[in-house]
């Protein structure tokens, strides 16, 4: 009744494909800002969940099984990832915020307008 054999693969196939990607982030970072990167706590935070993703992957290849729940913890902590977007949503959640307070007066316009139809509507009847 769970996932088959082939969904299961393509699967843990996205996982690496991910893993692979915030490794290279992590590469690029590091060579582009040097020792300045090591100041920055996401970037200490995003290194952090970069290791231990790559630890996941060593322990799995090389015990086999042995430690299988040693493994399991890792990689249910990898979940970790998805605080790296509160980092870069920063920008969209100032925008969405500058939306709602702009929606807000917008209201009031749209409903000046509506009220002037009106007025001239019942105007015009007469």
């Amino acid at each position: 009744m769970g996932m088959s054999e082939e969904f299961s693969k393509i699967l843990e196939n996205i996982i690496f494909a991910f893993t692979v990607v915030f490794n290279l982030e992590a590469v690029v970072k590091i060579t582009g800002l040097g020792k300045h990167y090591f100041f920055d706590r996401w970037n200490l935070f995003d290194l952090g969940i970069v290791v231990l993703s790559d630890l996941t992957y060593i322990l799995d290849s090389f015990l086999q099984g042995s430690f299988l729940k040693i493994v399991i913890v890792l990689r249910a902590l990898r979940a970790i990832r998805v605080f790296k977007v509160f980092n870069k949503i920063r920008s969209v959640i100032i925008f969405f915020n500058a939306i709602t307070l702009i929606l807000g007066t917008f209201m009031y316009i749209l409903f000046l307008i509506f009220l002037n139809i009106i007025i001239f509507i019942v105007v015009g009847m007469d």
